[in-house]
């Protein structure tokens, strides 16, 4: 996983760790933005799932962090991560 420096910034002003990051590529949908690269975020069937493979405990922990997303570039390198306020538009 390539991370831009902006991303590297993102990450640790939003305590988005990379383990999240590890999830998101694992469990996330991801959508085309046009120019500006793919957009990878949790949808509610990744969630389920998530929910479903992890230990009560643990998903309780991870929970707040599942608006995560991040935004990919046309070569793979993070560009920005955050959270998501708002629903994700298809």
């Amino acid at each position: 996983m390539q991370l831009t420096k902006h991303a590297q910034f993102r990450m640790q002003q939003r305590a988005i760790s990379e383990s999240v990051l590890d999830l998101l590529y694992a469990y996330g949908r991801e959508i085309e933005q046009g120019k500006a690269g793919t957009l990878v975020y949790f949808d509610k069937c990744a969630r389920d799932r998530i929910k479903k493979d992890t230990p009560r405990k643990t998903f309780a922990r991870i929970e707040p962090k599942l608006n995560a997303y991040a935004v990919e570039d046309d070569d793979g390198a993070i560009v920005t991560v955050g959270y998501r306020y708002k629903p994700v538009r298809v």
